[in-house]
Formats: C-alpha cells, sequence, structure tokens
C-alpha cells in the first residue's frame, strides 16, 4: 500500500482516494547485462518521491501514463519534449518545468527518476544509459531491456 508522498504507475482499479500498489521489475543490484524475459523480477515501492525531481521525456500517450501518477504523488516533473502533444497539455500548469527542445543526456542530473517516452529508440536508450551512469533509474518505454525497472503495463504485455 502506498502512503502520503508514495507514487503509483500501477493502474488498478479503485475507488477514489484509495490507497494503490507498485509492483515493478527491477534488476538485481549490480547485474549490469540487459533484462530478458526469463530474468527474475521483484516488486518495489517507490516511496518518498514527493518532492522528488523527475525527468518525463516526451510527451505522448506513453508519457502521459507516467505523469499522471508521478503528479499525484507530488513529484516534481521536468517535461522535455520537441514538440507538445496536445495530451499533455491539460497537465502542463502542474509540471514544475516544460521544455520544448530536443532532451539531452545531460538532462539526467540531478534526478531520482527518468522516464524515457519520445518516439526515438536511440534517444530513449542514450537517456538511460545516462541516467544509469548518473546512479538514475530509469523506465524506458516499450523497451523492457533498456529499463531498469517496468512499470506493470509493460510487464503484462511482456509475459504475453
Amino acid at each position: 500500500m502506498l502512503h502520503g508522498s508514495q507514487a503509483s504507475v500501477a493502474y488498478p482499479t479503485q475507488k477514489p482516494g484509495s490507497a494503490r500498489a507498485l509492483t515493478n521489475s527491477v534488476r538485481p543490484p549490480g547485474d549490469a547485462g540487459r533484462m530478458k524475459k526469463d530474468d527474475s523480477t521483484l516488486s518495489i515501492e517507490l516511496s518518498h518521491i514527493r518532492g522528488a525531481p523527475v525527468l518525463v521525456a516526451g510527451s505522448g500517450r506513453s508519457a502521459i501514463r507516467r505523469v499522471e501518477p508521478l503528479l499525484e504523488a507530488g513529484a516534481r516533473i521536468h517535461l522535455v519534449t520537441p514538440e507538445l502533444d496536445e495530451m499533455i497539455e491539460p497537465y502542463l500548469g502542474r509540471l514544475e518545468i516544460v521544455e520544448v527542445r530536443a532532451v539531452h543526456p545531460e538532462d539526467v542530473i540531478g534526478k531520482r527518476l527518468v522516464l524515457a517516452a519520445t518516439r526515438d529508440r536511440k534517444i530513449n536508450r542514450e537517456l538511460a544509459f545516462a541516467a544509469r551512469w548518473h546512479g538514475v533509474l530509469v523506465n524506458v518505454a516499450g523497451d523492457r531491456e533498456a529499463s531498469d525497472f517496468l512499470l506493470a503495463s509493460q510487464r503484462r504485455r511482456a509475459s504475453r
């Protein structure tokens, strides 16, 4: 269960105001390899996310699914996107920083989490590499192998 400033990136159907559980997969500590479908995983909760700086790269459907629960938990979101998708517009007033420009690997510096959801696989992977280099956990939309942790929706797709 989540309490206070904990973030949920799972989307269970629950009554408004109820706590949400987070079950994501992360690589075991020290694993420098890529995630594979048969890798062992463990469930985690992201806690103390309130006030934490989070980079979201991209503004399409994948980015939206990542932004909403983080905003609910009080994360300070820095959105970097080459163009604003109309789907992100309802959230713009709640984001700490919005930059309409190309995302760069140095954008990960000082962040607690990085959510790479651009439409460019190469850019997403560059962000993942930079995030790991700086000790920041990263999730790459649609790319299990490049992610340090998976969102519930990614786990469901991978198990099919």
